[in-house]
């Protein structure tokens, strides 16, 4: 399963990586337009 914000993909087979990729304040990067209520996962 991955994770894709703002064009780049995470993969979620990490749980580090899951915490990271929807993290709040991760967000705040300029680089990283999409809010976290609006995140689609694909499964």
């Amino acid at each position: 399963m991955q994770l894709v914000v703002g064009g780049k993909a995470f993969d979620l087979t990490r749980s580090e990586t899951l915490r990271v990729s929807v993290d709040p304040k991760r967000y705040d990067s300029p680089d990283t337009n999409p809010k976290p209520s609006k995140l689609e996962v694909d499964a």
